[in-house]
């Protein structure tokens, strides 16, 4: 196969404004009107839970990342919306979500971060599993970079 650098990849995820109404129109034709989330909890007091989920068309070669954050008393603080243009298979683009994430949680100085997510290969990969080099495997570690920036990170799958 093609051999693609990370930067070539991270261009690909570009920050999207929840302002505009045209793309957070498609976005709600997109997403499930239902979620089911298995025992979900609050943070603790000075962290912050982060939930993301992607949806994605393969056909159309995008996804959106969709990541709400949520305080110790359960109010959403913030929620942040990308569009994963070019999006390729779908555990790289869950990968390629978190990187981002984890980019904009770092800007905004969260330091005790708790990633939710609904895949459970992803919070496998970044929780447990060695990594390798593999095209995946460098979307991984370089996610892994920010979120050691984290004084305090950990990963959780929720359905």
């Amino acid at each position: 196969g093609q051999d693609v650098s990370l930067q070539d990849v991270v261009l690909r995820a570009r920050s999207f404004h929840c302002e505009s109404w045209v793309h957070n129109l498609l976005y709600a034709l997109l997403v499930p009107r239902c979620s089911i989330v298995a025992r979900w909890s609050l943070p603790y007091e000075d962290e912050v839970k982060i939930i993301v989920d992607v949806v994605g068309n393969a056909k159309m070669s995008f996804a959106y990342c969709d990541a709400v954050v949520r305080g110790h008393e359960g109010m959403v603080i913030v929620r942040l919306t990308f569009l994963i243009a070019g999006a390729f298979d779908a555990h790289p683009t869950e990968a390629l979500s978190l990187f981002c994430v984890a980019k904009k949680a770092l800007e905004k100085s969260y330091s005790r971060v708790i990633l939710e997510y609904d895949c459970a290969f992803v919070v496998n990969k970044f929780s447990s599993e060695p990594l390798d080099l593999s095209y995946y495997g460098r979307i991984v570690n370089e996610a892994l970079v920010f979120c050691n920036s984290f004084g305090v990170v950990s990963f959780s799958f929720a359905h």
